[in-house]
């Protein structure tokens, strides 16, 4: 049985994941495009996954929400923790909290 420092770290490159692959998809318009014959297995990976992780996210309460997108998706990433605990409000015990929920909703969801 994995730890939860394991899942976290696996659900954080999870969503990394996610990111680059959405960025990606979003960039070259690879996605646009109605001819499902040029799909290759590459783009309808591409595809499972933004689907799966757009599920994920949308299965989590609006606050578990957003932080991981403030904190893991816009910015590439790059905001820090007291940033989004700042822009949702919340202590910071309060924001660990909701930190540690989600990222196990999403690895139960995901795995």
């Amino acid at each position: 049985m994995k730890s939860r420092k394991e899942i976290k770290k696996e659900i954080i490159e999870k969503i990394e994941e996610y990111r680059l692959t959405k960025r990606k998809a979003v960039v070259m318009n690879k996605y646009i495009s109605d001819d499902s014959s040029q799909a290759t297995e590459k783009v309808i990976e591409d595809l499972k996954l933004i689907n799966i992780m757009e599920g994920a996210l949308n299965s989590l309460t609006q606050k578990e929400r957003l932080l991981i997108i403030y904190r893991y998706i816009e910015n590439n990433g790059e905001m820090y923790d007291y940033i989004v605990k700042n822009k949702l409000r919340v202590s910071e015990r309060t924001y660990y909290r909701i930190k540690n929920n989600a990222l196990l909703k999403l690895h139960e969801y995901l795995y």
